[in-house]
């Protein structure tokens, strides 16, 4: 009889084993995926974001600066010195750096301001971009030429220099003048229509209700 009660003992004390570890088990926590952030309709305003946004053949491109994405806004200045009583040449540029893709998107540049060296006053750079409609051509050749550049996805460029745009407009409509320790710059918003060509294929692309917002800079 005892062999019988032994087994029939060690039989209840690891049932009531495995029941007990069965209720101290516990299921894994999944961990919480991390939110993907939701774009927003930002702003594309003087004081709100930069970027450039447009109807380009029947479909919106916006590119905006934003916390949810990797753009942002780099202007440059470049021209030609020359000694006094010759006048100098600057050009303004602006353009609009997609991080997440190495790739600059579009570009703004403007010419040409001519100056009487060494360096030019603020208010000629502010006078420089007035609000006023001005006309497309190429900034180096004088006058108050505006080029613009599109740059799709897949890296090919689009030139308004390389279209007619007799059809088209640049607008300035707004800027805000200011300075800090860079020196003197200009915040823009423009509206604009306009016909961007490849200039090696001759292939076009039109755009319209296009607005952009920009800060040129006359650096130090």
């Amino acid at each position: 009889m005892r062999p019988l009660m032994f087994r029939a003992t060690w039989s209840l004390l690891l049932a009531s084993f495995v029941v007990l570890s069965a209720c101290k088990k516990e299921d894994p926590v999944e961990p919480e995926p991390t939110p993907t952030p939701t774009p927003v309709d930002v702003d594309l305003s003087l004081t709100g974001a930069e970027g450039v946004r447009m109807i380009l053949d029947g479909s919106e491109v916006s590119l905006v600066v934003s916390n949810t994405n990797n753009f942002q806004t780099v202007p440059e200045t470049f021209g030609q010195d020359a000694t006094p009583p010759a006048l100098s040449q600057r050009y303004y540029s602006c353009y609009v750096y997609d991080g997440a893709q190495d790739l600059e998107r579009f570009r703004m540049v403007k010419g040409t301001l001519d100056f009487e060296g060494p360096q030019v006053i603020p208010d000629a750079m502010y006078s420089f971009f007035a609000p006023a409609t001005y006309s497309y051509g190429v900034a180096t050749l004088g006058g108050d030429g505006v080029e613009l550049t599109y740059t799709d996805a897949s890296g090919v460029a689009w030139r308004t220099t390389c279209a007619n745009q007799s059809a088209s407009t640049f607008t300035i409509v707004e800027v805000e003048n200011g300075s800090d320790a860079l020196g003197p710059f200009v915040t823009v918003k423009a509206d604009f229509t306009a016909t961007f060509a490849n200039c090696s294929t001759g292939a076009t692309r039109t755009a319209s209700d296009g607005v952009l917002v920009m800060r040129f800079r006359e650096f130090l």
